[in-house]
């Protein structure tokens, strides 16, 4: 039975799961919410019949990177009618509208 082993070697507060790679060769990850950035990754190829007669059960290591890009998301805005002051004013305020203002770029 063939089985590959991805290790992170730079990157892991992009990812919310360890990368894996299925049996065709297909690299599998989830990023948290919001993450970018650039991350390093190793991956082996184990086969499980041992190391008799000198053989080698583990195949040279492959490195690769991967880069996420950001996303300029939609700005969030959150309020209540408690937050208005006044009424029939051409000018309304919010108050506390810098802390409801949601964008991480």
């Amino acid at each position: 039975r063939l089985s590959f082993t991805v290790t992170t070697l730079d990157g892991a507060e992009l990812l919310a799961a360890q990368p894996t790679l299925n049996v065709s060769g297909a690299l599998l990850f989830a990023t948290f919410l919001d993450a970018f950035g650039a991350g390093s990754y190793s991956v082996v190829l184990i086969d499980d019949h041992g190391t008799d007669n000198l053989g080698r059960n583990v195949s040279v290591e492959h490195l690769f990177n991967v880069t996420i890009l950001p996303v300029n998301d939609v700005p969030l805005f959150s309020f209540t009618a408690a937050n208005f002051s006044g009424t029939d004013l051409a000018e309304q305020s919010v108050l506390g509208s810098t802390g409801n203002m949601i964008n991480e770029m």
